[in-house]
C-alpha cells in the first residue's frame, strides 16, 4: 500500500537495538555506520555462518519488551513516534503550525481574507478553534480549513479525517456565518501525511478555493522535514517523565 512503511519500520527498528539508553554519546556519524552495516548482505551472510546464538538471545530478550522508552505506554514503532508520543508534543505542534501557515499564505495571495487559530462557539455552546477560516468579500463565502497532519494507514484516510472534521466544526458555521457577516461556509478536513503522501483528495482541496496545486510539494515537504526531527528527537533527547 505505502511502498516505504517497510523500509522505514524495519530502519527504525534496528535503529532502538542500537542506540540504547547506555549509548548516551552515539554520534550521528556513528550511528550511521552502525545501521550500514546492520542492513549489509556481507553481515547477514557472516551471521548465517556462525554461531549467533547469544546475540539472538539477547536481541530477543531485548524485544520482549517493546514499549516507548519514554511513555511505556505504546509499542515504540514510527506510527507511534510520528503521531502520538507525548515526548514528541511540541515537535509535532510546530510541524503542523508550519503547514498551516504555508496554506494560509496561499489563500491570502489568492485574495481570501484569512485568519488563523479562530476561536468560536457550536450551536450548543461549547468552544472551538478552527485553524484557518478564509473568505471572499465580493461572494461572502468561504472555507473552514484543518490541516492535520497524521501517519497514513489506508485509502480511506482522508475521506474519514474530512468527516471527522466536518462533524466537530459544521456545529461552528453559524457562529463564524454571523461573526463575518458570510452567506456560506464549508468546513474541509485535510489529511497531510507524516511520510509524504500526496493524495487527489488533497488536490481537490487546493483546486476549489483556487489555489495553485504546485503548493502541494511545498506542504508535503515541510510535513517531512516537521516529521524527520521526530525520530532523531525520540531516540537521542532524554525524557523528562518519571516512571
Amino acid at each position: 500500500m505505502f511502498a516505504t512503511t517497510y523500509v522505514c519500520e524495519k530502519l527504525f527498528s534496528t535503529m532502538k537495538i542500537v542506540k540504547t539508553k547506555f549509548r548516551s554519546r552515539l554520534t550521528d556519524k556513528y550511528l550511521r555506520d552502525q545501521l550500514r552495516l546492520a542492513h549489509s548482505h556481507k553481515t547477514r551472510r557472516i551471521q548465517s555462518s556462525t554461531h549467533t546464538g547469544v546475540a539472538s538471545q539477547r536481541t530477543s530478550t531485548y524485544l520482549m519488551d517493546n514499549r516507548c522508552r519514554h511513555c511505556h505506554n505504546e509499542v515504540e514503532n514510527l506510527a507511534h513516534v510520528l503521531g502520538s508520543c507525548p515526548h514528541g508534543e511540541a515537535l509535532r505542534n510546530a510541524r503542523h503550525h508550519q503547514v498551516r501557515s504555508i496554506i494560509a499564505t496561499a489563500l491570502k495571495d489568492a485574495d481570501y481574507n484569512t485568519y488563523e487559530e479562530v476561536h468560536g462557539l457550536s450551536v450548543i455552546g461549547s468552544t472551538r478553534r478552527i485553524d484557518i477560516i478564509a473568505f471572499k468579500e465580493s461572494t461572502r463565502s468561504g472555507y473552514i480549513i484543518d490541516p492535520t497532519v497524521r501517519f497514513e494507514t489506508d485509502e480511506e484516510q482522508p475521506a474519514e479525517v474530512d468527516n471527522e472534521k466536518k462533524d466537530i466544526y459544521n456545529p461552528t458555521i453559524s457562529y463564524y456565518l454571523q461573526k463575518y457577516q458570510l452567506k456560506e461556509l464549508e468546513v474541509i478536513g485535510l489529511l497531510v501525511g507524516a511520510r509524504v503522501t500526496a493524495t487527489l483528495f488533497m488536490k481537490d482541496v487546493f483546486k476549489r478555493p483556487g489555489i495553485p496545486t504546485s503548493i502541494i510539494p511545498i506542504v508535503t515537504l515541510a510535513a517531512l522535514k516537521g516529521s524527520i526531527a521526530l525520530p532523531k528527537n525520540h531516540l537521542y533527547s532524554k525524557s523528562n517523565q518519571v516512571h
